[in-house]
């Protein structure tokens, strides 16, 4: 799947009070980008699912892995409430060839200017 494209993965667990406040904007951070060609946003229960090279401390960790990176990338975000899905798209928008290359419509791209511009004003 990482050959395909790029791939943005929330190692999450049931119990995590954390993973359960980012689980509803993560699905809708999942659905907005469904149209990004190049880019998969997904989901693994790491509690449930165990990989031998992972070594995951806390849920959720968000780990980005471009098209040829296999190693992965621990992604930082705002995990405030109201805050995790614009902090998740300015993520992307840093990092992401695929993210930065969609076509997204003019709204998208100030609520996006915005976000970031007053994150970088306000810390």
């Amino acid at each position: 799947m990482i050959n395909e494209g790029e791939i943005l993965i929330a190692h999450t667990n049931d119990e995590s009070r954390f993973s359960k406040m980012l689980t509803p904007r993560y699905i809708q951070l999942a659905e907005d980008l469904k149209d990004v060609k190049g880019l998969k946003i997904a989901k693994f229960n790491h509690e449930k699912n165990s990989v031998a090279f992972l070594h995951i401390k806390s849920s959720p960790t968000l780990i980005y892995y471009s098209k040829t990176d296999k190693v992965g990338k621990e992604v930082t975000y705002s995990n405030r409430k109201g805050k995790q899905l614009l902090s998740l798209k300015a993520w992307l928008n840093e990092h992401s060839k695929a993210y930065k290359k969609h076509d997204f419509s003019a709204e998208e791209k100030i609520e996006l200017w915005i976000h970031t511009n007053l994150f970088i004003l306000t810390g």
